[in-house]
């Protein structure tokens, strides 16, 4: 399994232990961190641009505002944002083929 993948199952198991508050910025903030630490060119990192334009599809938006801010529009509060960003990234893995993949 791809380690960012098997991370964000981690972050939805234990959010505490990753972090400071249960919001969907600060798991964007967190994410992106991880991914500047392991590059550009990482599998971890085609996959959240994956699942970026995943989102823009899926909620008919512009691609200037991040997957964040879009789950945030369509959320009710913080928890239910965070509940949206993991149903989300669920659908978005059963049907996820990455470039190059038969």
């Amino acid at each position: 399994m791809n380690i960012l993948i098997d991370l964000v199952f981690k972050i939805q198991e234990k959010p505490g232990m990753y972090l400071s508050c249960f919001s969907v910025f600060t798991l964007k903030a967190f994410l992106d961190g991880w991914l500047f630490k392991e590059g550009f060119q990482s599998e971890g990192y085609i996959l959240m641009n994956d699942f970026q334009t995943f989102i823009i599809q899926k909620y008919n938006q512009n691609a200037v505002m991040s997957w964040d801010k879009i789950i945030n529009l369509y959320a009710n509060s913080e928890k239910d944002a965070m509940e949206l960003f993991f149903k989300n990234f669920k659908d978005f893995l059963g049907d996820y083929r990455p470039l190059g993949a038969e």
